[in-house]
């Protein structure tokens, strides 16, 4: 369901498959949603009314469907009669949650097309790694942004979560944060600062298929090999 002829989330899923070196036969933008009430009744629940992004997800019969919502505010930030969003306050913020939410469609339909199944701790903690990878470059490149690595800070530091989290929520999206934080803090330091690109893009790819499992142990074996 395509929300806006003129507007488009494929820059940013496009982005994500040359990092991961993917191949999905599917566009994020035929699965927009920006209607709240739509999105209300796709969802069966009261949860999105507090929220501007969301992957809604139903199995039916072995048959994936999805759709994905953002607030309309988010995605008319990718206007392209709009200059590129400003990374600073709430340009940041939509950056990041139009990022969380074409993360979130790519990790999914990825794995589902190759038989593999994931938790959501896996897809969050992806889209938290995919956060800081897609914004470390931008800030790379963008003059009086401040130092490239500030993607660490910015994303990482004095983070706050939505007050409407049940407990195993909270505890997941804590777990993902944290996780994501050790592994983006190894990146930093062994790749961005000293590797080649060749050498952090196999490193991404690898992770990337990695099962959960193989993903924490790896995290771990970085966090010894960078002395943390």
């Amino acid at each position: 369901m395509r929300v806006d002829s003129n507007v488009s989330l494929w820059p940013l899923q496009h982005g994500l498959q040359d990092i991961y070196a993917l191949q999905v036969a599917h566009s994020v933008d035929d699965f927009l949603l920006t209607n709240r009430e739509l999105a209300l009744q796709l969802a069966g629940t009261a949860a999105l009314r507090s929220v501007r992004e969301g992957l809604l997800v139903h199995e039916d019969c072995g048959e994936l469907n999805l759709s994905l919502y953002l607030d309309q505010r988010v995605v008319d930030v990718f206007d392209p009669g709009r200059s590129a969003p400003d990374l600073q306050g709430a340009g940041l913020d939509d950056f990041c949650l139009a990022m969380e939410g074409v993360s979130h469609f790519l990790y999914l339909v990825w794995y589902a097309s190759h038989d593999r199944s994931v938790t959501l701790l896996e897809m969050e903690l992806q889209a938290e790694i995919d956060k800081f990878v897609m914004l470390r470059g931008l800030l790379a490149g963008a003059a009086g942004s401040g130092s490239a690595d500030g993607a660490l800070r910015r994303l990482f530091a004095n983070v706050s979560f939505h007050t409407d989290l049940g407990t195993e929520e909270l505890a997941r999206y804590q777990d993902a944060n944290r996780l994501a934080e050790r592994y983006c803090r190894g990146l930093e330091r062994r790749y961005f600062r000293g590797g080649s690109r060749a050498e952090l893009l196999r490193e991404l790819r690898g992770f990337y298929r990695l099962s959960r499992s193989d993903k924490l142990h790896r995290i771990k074996r970085m966090d010894a090999a960078t002395g943390n």
